[in-house]
């Protein structure tokens, strides 16, 4: 593609060769290869403009940034990020255009959703993938995505992927840093779920509303008729109504346009009534507890606003699989339940020990623990509801990153009262065998905070570790597992 076309009608300066032909886009110095465009963005710990003699060495042939530098063929913008999201569009043929893409905000639940709205999606026919903090997921294949929501070239790219394999249809997790960063800039959204919004990523935003702000940009940048659909049990999903008309989903306001109904929650599934404005429907999942209903009634409401029948939204739902890492169960002949959780914010950890507790089990066993680098108010609040709410309490490292595992546990202790009963053990494959041994016939076990994770960082270093496998292990040397 010639260098003209990808700045079409862009409000640039700086001097370049309009006829240059262009092979690709790069804004990683170490993947740019010869006649690529570098788009120098500031990063976290960088900033791309440092980067751009690196990137000429390895021939990239035009350059971008929003400060000047003595190169040829240098473009000049006012954003950066924001340019790399329109040329990769370009760049890739449009591929949000030739599907459904639906974007799922909110502090949690986003995962599920996403993979709820692909299978509801499935069972209508029509070929379904999602992206987001579990990779790309399409058919049977998963990969591996450096973040939730990517970088826009990286994005593009993926969707151009997925469109050449018939995919019509793409349910994406969008962060609040995809959003802020512009990762998603230019997308043209088929539909717009919000979830719910909890304290979490304040080390990035700073406050609430900062963080709802960012969230809020995925439902400003929507078409005017575009559907949208929020959860009106959450406050902040009230004020995106009131603002932008969407619909609403609850299941304990019954004035919603989508409401759930008569529920029965158990450790076999869930089964409820889901009310819409085109009708009802019964409707069984195996996915476990009300924050689940929540999640169905949000995916289901979406894909109905664009044009998925009752019947499918119900046969969606009651196909879809475990997701990994979100109260996945794990399975062996042992005599009590064991679930693995994502939870890894107050809200999260609240919600997981009610659903399960919400499912009867004789005692509630508890491992988690909190990421280092990252907020740290949030610390002492989830030592809080770990020791209200669980029976017995193992506080361990999650991802102590340049922390100290101590020191990150010691903050999570101090909202803890006195005659609170936990124990700390900073090694987490101890902390979970120790807490697989204390379990009794019918009681649960329940491992928050890493859920799908395949790492642990400590240090700079990122080394292999897997809850789901730790507890397997324990599983086989006690003889529940094959």
């Amino acid at each position: 593609m010639k260098l003209k076309e990808l700045l079409l009608n862009l409000p640039v300066g700086g001097s370049f060769d309009p006829e240059v032909e262009i092979s690709g886009i790069a804004y990683d110095s170490r993947r740019v290869m010869p006649g690529n465009i570098f788009v120098a963005i500031r990063g976290e710990n960088f900033d791309g403009f440092s980067f751009i003699p690196e990137a000429k060495r390895k021939g990239a042939i035009a350059f971008v940034s929003s400060t000047p530098i003595e190169v040829e063929n240098l473009i000049l913008v006012e954003d950066a990020r924001e340019f790399l999201a329109i040329i990769s569009r370009r760049f890739y043929g449009e591929p949000d255009k030739e599907m459904k893409v639906i974007g799922v905000t909110g502090t949690n639940g986003k995962s599920t959703i996403t993979h709820l709205v692909a299978s509801i999606f499935n069972a209508a026919g029509i070929k379904s993938a999602v992206i987001g903090t579990l990779g790309c997921v399409y058919g049977d294949t998963c990969e591996p995505l450096a973040n939730t929501t990517p970088e826009s070239k990286d994005l593009f790219e993926l969707m151009r992927k997925l469109a050449d394999k018939g995919v019509r249809a793409l349910a994406m997790e969008a962060s609040s840093h995809g959003l802020f960063l512009k990762r998603v800039y230019g997308i043209a959204w088929a539909g717009a779920v919000f979830t719910n919004l909890t304290q979490d990523h304040l080390d990035f935003h700073k406050d609430m509303e900062s963080y709802f702000l960012a969230k809020r940009i995925l439902f400003e940048s929507l078409g005017k008729l575009t559907p949208s659909i929020v959860n009106i049990d959450d406050p902040y999903g009230k004020r995106l109504r009131d603002e932008f008309g969407s619909y609403t989903a609850s299941l304990n306001d019954p004035s919603a346009d989508y409401f759930i109904e008569t529920t029965n929650f158990s450790l076999t599934g869930s089964q409820f009534t889901l009310r819409t404005p085109r009708g009802t429907v019964r409707v069984s999942t195996p996915l476990l507890g009300r924050f689940n209903a929540y999640n169905a009634v949000l995916a289901g409401g979406i894909a109905n606003l664009l044009g998925i029948s009752l019947e499918n939204i119900a046969k969606g739902l009651e196909d879809a699989k475990g997701i990994r890492g979100r109260i996945e169960r794990v399975e062996g002949n042992q005599p009590f339940h064991i679930f693995i959780d994502y939870a890894h914010t107050p809200d999260a950890l609240q919600t997981i020990i009610t659903t399960i507790r919400e499912l009867h089990p004789k005692r509630l066993i508890l491992v988690f623990g909190c990421g280092g680098d990252r907020d740290k108010t949030k610390r002492p609040i989830m030592g809080r509801i770990a020791a209200q709410l669980a029976d017995y309490v193992i506080v361990t490292s999650d991802n102590p990153r340049s922390e100290d595992p101590e020191s990150i546990i010691d903050q999570i202790v101090t909202g803890i009262n006195s005659g609170q009963k936990y124990i700390r053990i900073s090694d987490r494959k101890t902390a979970i065998f120790t807490a697989l041994e204390e379990a009794r016939p019918d009681d649960a076990v329940v491992i928050a905070g890493k859920g799908h994770e395949t790492y642990q960082i400590i240090g700079n270093m990122r080394i292999h570790f897997d809850d789901k496998e730790v507890v397997e292990e324990w599983l086989r040397k006690r003889g529940y597992l094959g």
